[in-house]
């Protein structure tokens, strides 16, 4: 079957699935308001329904979810107007959403996993260990390679942008959510 056989959402599936994999990049992804508001709508949806599957409900879903969308939209926004390269918002922040659509089953399946463990250091076995850290290394390459793709700049800045926007969304989960924030 062609590419231009295939249903939209299965093309983005596949499109997605292969910048994740770090063969495509963002500039794969069509330059469309209404292709990055479904991947937006499919990662929420996606959140939402792991959310459900996980036994932790201290925290709040829409809520964590609302500042987890708004803060990457604005700060892709941000970074391709420092870049000079606003052009390519629609394309990156349709990447970031349709990576984190992809990877959000598998997040939330090692969250699930993780959930009966005591998740100190101490407790926690090596794999699940191994599997926490090359899950986050590889989020990061990822989103590293998107922002690399889009500004051009150095990798050690895409790396340093993406933490940076990590931070940043743990520290307004933290400022407004503090009591749905998870411990």
């Amino acid at each position: 079957m062609s590419d231009t056989q295939r249903p939209a959402l299965l093309r983005s599936l596949l499109l997605y699935i292969e910048i994740a994999l770090l063969r495509r990049g963002p500039e794969d992804a069509p330059a469309s308001v209404g292709h990055l508001v479904s991947m937006v709508s499919a990662y929420a949806g996606i959140s939402l329904v792991v959310a459900g599957f996980l036994p932790d409900a201290s925290g709040d879903p829409f809520g964590l979810l609302a500042v987890s969308i708004a803060v990457s939209l604005l700060w892709y926004w941000v970074v391709l107007r420092l870049a000079r390269k606003p052009s390519r918002y629609l394309q990156t922040a349709s990447a970031v959403f349709g990576v984190q659509f992809v990877l959000a089953p598998l997040g939330g399946l090692l969250q699930w996993f993780l959930a009966g463990q005591v998740l100190t250091p101490e407790a926690m076995s090596p794999g699940a260990a191994l599997a926490v850290v090359a899950m986050a290394v590889w989020t990061v390459a990822i989103m590293a390679r998107i922002v690399r793709s889009a500004t051009e700049w150095p990798t050690t800045s895409c790396v340093a942008l993406v933490l940076a926007h990590s931070a940043l969304e743990a520290l307004l989960v933290l400022a407004l959510l503090p009591d749905k924030a998870a411990p």
